[in-house]
């Protein structure tokens, strides 16, 4: 234990005879924790955390492509109707239109512009999940012709 002590001792001699070569080395030491500790950040949040949903393993994507490997601009509703009459593996189909809508909010005299997305009536079962706000949205919604939602 003592020669370590006298180690420590040594070597913070040394740092201190030499400034330049101490704050690079702290600097160096600093920006390699800050860097290990942001990247180790993002992995945690974006691959090991799980979903914050129920069974979030059982949740999965379906994407349509041509055989020329593009993707269609968009699937349509009478596609994603059939899938979901069709359907004899999932316990829901839904449908998510991920480019953002612009929506008019009004509660009281000023109304306010609020971005959202289309969906339709399963994503909320899909997701395991109630909105915190109002109701799902039924079948009959979802159908075209349907009853409006607003």
């Amino acid at each position: 234990m003592g020669t370590t002590f006298q180690d420590i001792k040594y070597a913070l001699r040394m740092l201190a005879k030499n400034p330049a070569f101490t704050a690079i080395a702290v600097l160096t030491l600093a920006l390699g924790i800050g860097v290990n500790t942001a990247m180790f950040s993002v992995v945690n949040s974006v691959l090991l955390r799980p979903l914050p949903f129920p069974q979030p393993d059982r949740i999965v994507q379906v994407l349509r492509h041509y055989r020329d490997g593009s993707k269609p601009p968009a699937i349509s509703v009478p596609m994603i109707l059939y899938w979901q009459k069709s359907n004899k593996v999932f316990d829901h189909v839904a449908a998510i239109q991920f480019l953002p809508v612009g929506f008019n909010l009004s509660q009281g005299n000023e109304p306010e512009s609020i971005s959202g997305t289309h969906v339709s009536a399963d994503f909320f079962p899909v997701l395991g999940v109630k909105p915190a706000l109002g109701r799902e949205f039924s079948r009959e919604e979802d159908q075209p012709g349907g009853p409006a939602w607003w």
